[in-house]
Order: C-alpha cells, then sequence, then structure tokens
C-alpha cells in the first residue's frame, strides 16, 4: 500500500491536486484540514479525518482510532491520498508516507514556505521522496510562467534544496468546475475526444506525469 501525501505550510493548490490525484489512482481522499469539510466538496469519496485520531497504517489498511470509534480503511487501488491543510500540521512527519507532493503558487512566500516544509520533512524522514509541483493557475502569460520557474529554481539553490523533481501544472479551467459543480474529472470530459486531447490536454498530461513520478522508484529520474 501506497501513501501519498499532498502538503504544504500555505495555500497552494492542495486540495485540487489531491482530487485528481485520487480520481486518476481510483481511491480515495484522507483529508486532514479540520477547517474544510472535504466530504462535502469533493465527488471523490473522501473521510475527513479527526484531528484527535490516533492513525495506524498497516500492510494493506489505515486504522483510524477516535474516542468513540475504530474505523479500517481499504482501498482496492491499494494507494491513499492525504490531503493536509494549509498550515503547520506535526502528523505531515508523524504518518509516514511514501511520497510527500508539495505543490506552491508563484509568490515568494509561497516558495518559501514550501521549501521550508520540505526541509521539515526531510528532518523528520531524510529518505523521503518529495515532488515540487509549480501550480501556474496565477500566471497570465509564458512570461510570468518563466519567471516562477527562475524564481523557484533560485530560491532552491539558495536553500540548498537539491535533488527534488519538479512538475509544473497548467492553468485550467476542468480544476475550478471540479469543486464548482462538485464532480468527476470524467463526467466532465466524458468520452469526448475534443475534451480529451484538446480542451484539458495539458491538464491530463500534468496528472499522468505526476501519476508516473509517483511510482518511480525514490532516485530514479
Amino acid at each position: 500500500m501506497k501513501i501519498i501525501s499532498v502538503v504544504n505550510f500555505l495555500k497552494g493548490g492542495k486540495s485540487s491536486i489531491a482530487r485528481l490525484l485520487a480520481e486518476k489512482a481510483n481511491t480515495s481522499i484522507l483529508n486532514f484540514d479540520p477547517n474544510r469539510n472535504g466530504e462535502f466538496y469533493n465527488a471523490i469519496k473522501t473521510n475527513n479525518i479527526p484531528e484527535d485520531a490516533n492513525i495506524t497504517r498497516t500492510t494493506d489498511s489505515i486504522e483510524i482510532e477516535t474516542k468513540s470509534e475504530i474505523m479500517t480503511l481499504k482501498s482496492s487501488s491499494n494507494m491513499f491520498i492525504c490531503d493536509f491543510g494549509g498550515r503547520f500540521d506535526e502528523r505531515i512527519n508523524e504518518f509516514k508516507s511514501d511520497v510527500y507532493i508539495i505543490p506552491m503558487f508563484d509568490d515568494f512566500e509561497s516558495i518559501s514556505e514550501s521549501i521550508r516544509a520540505t526541509k521539515y520533512i526531510l528532518k523528520g524522514n531524510p529518505q523521503a521522496k518529495i515532488l515540487h509541483v509549480l501550480n501556474m493557475v496565477m500566471c497570465a502569460d509564458k512570461e510570468e510562467k518563466e519567471d516562477f520557474e527562475k524564481g523557484y529554481n533560485a530560491l532552491i539553490e539558495e536553500h540548498n534544496v537539491i535533488n527534488i523533481e519538479y512538475l509544473k501544472m497548467p492553468r485550467s479551467k476542468l480544476v475550478k468546475k471540479l469543486v464548482n459543480e462538485k464532480v468527476k474529472k470524467i463526467d466532465i470530459q466524458g468520452n469526448s475526444k475534443f475534451l480529451e486531447k484538446g480542451a484539458y490536454k495539458n491538464i491530463n498530461k500534468f496528472i499522468d506525469k505526476l501519476y508516473a513520478s509517483i511510482n518511480k522508484p525514490l532516485g530514479e529520474k
């Protein structure tokens, strides 16, 4: 079983990525954000995890123990997507994951907090597999996208955070529709070749690439 955690200490598009990835992997989301009712917002099956719950990972399941009950969660795809809130959460390291995805926006504060989150994870788990996602949703044109990437690489080098693979998430109206209309991607895209290969081509390529990166062994390029 694989545990994929989408984390950061600020907003960066975590829930959107978790949402798209869960549908791609045909699995459910574990929502660790107490301020967001993921069960209400997501069309994908979501379990809200109470802040005071004790979480135990077994070889093929996750056990969530609260004062009133013990829940055992399993996934037919042998994978769970964990969506952590946009704040510092000690459970990020307590609940060891196979892959950590850290998405960020193009402003200095978001990139800096992403680096801080990366260092926090690596301090507790030096061998952690981490993927950075440059979320281009706020970038209006090619120049802004290039500035985002340059600024990111400059800060990464300055803080000596090396050997972190990063992917670029394109702007897409699809992400907004998934939340506003509370539907699955397949419901919007359907079997239309235009929507698959035209309108949503770039976001589909991103999700496919992210999913492939998750399943690559650590260190493999």
